[in-house]
């Protein structure tokens, strides 16, 4: 048995969404201290976790993923920022996240082929039906957040065209991230 390895799929979010990002949660940031920001290099939108799996599990999904990616034949994703959500919910706030609008269907029918070629090497079918969001923030202790906070105040807006297997590595200030490997979508429109 070799080393675990802690890793997830993800469409990774350019550079200026990030800051986009950072510089519009300022306010959220010095509002609600009590939460655990997610760093701004590691924000993403999360397609599955996989936990801690040995790396031929890795290569064997990767080979999989690449092939079905062929078939699906995706074009670039257009998305942008929606209001504030929260899992729970926005009362009993643990995860305060953003929502993802814009290319959505695409974006399920991605979700899907992730799930049916991570289900065909073993891991078992998400349980939740897949809701795109980023997450900004969590908390061990729930709290309320205000519902009338408009966000984002600007539009924020992008293109995802590759999909990234990312490794985790859990440190005491947070889990760093770093790509295993990219899928670019063949159509890039």
């Amino acid at each position: 048995m070799g080393d675990l390895i802690r890793s997830f799929l993800c469409l990774e979010l350019p550079a200026m969404t990030r800051q986009a990002l950072e510089d519009e949660t300022f306010f959220l940031r010095t509002t609600y201290p009590a939460f655990k920001w997610v760093s701004t290099d590691a924000l993403h939108i999360t397609l599955k976790f996989f936990g801690e799996q040995e790396r031929e599990f890795l290569d064997l999904f990767a080979e999989s993923l690449e092939e079905r990616l062929e078939v699906l034949q995706l074009e670039a994703l257009r998305f942008s920022c929606g209001p504030l959500g929260a899992f729970p919910d926005m009362r009993r706030v643990q995860t305060l996240t953003v929502e993802v609008l814009g290319d959505l269907f695409p974006l399920q029918a991605l979700a899907v082929l992730v799930e049916d070629v991570a289900e065909m090497h073993g891991i078992p079918r998400e349980k939740r039906f897949f809701k795109p969001h980023i997450t900004l923030a969590r908390t061990r202790r729930p709290e309320t957040v205000d519902q009338q906070i408009v966000f984002p105040k600007r539009k924020i807006e992008w293109k995802a065209d590759t999909v990234t297997l990312m490794k985790s590595t859990l440190k005491p200030t947070g889990p760093v991230y770093a790509p295993i490997r990219n899928w670019r979508f063949l159509k890039n429109g």
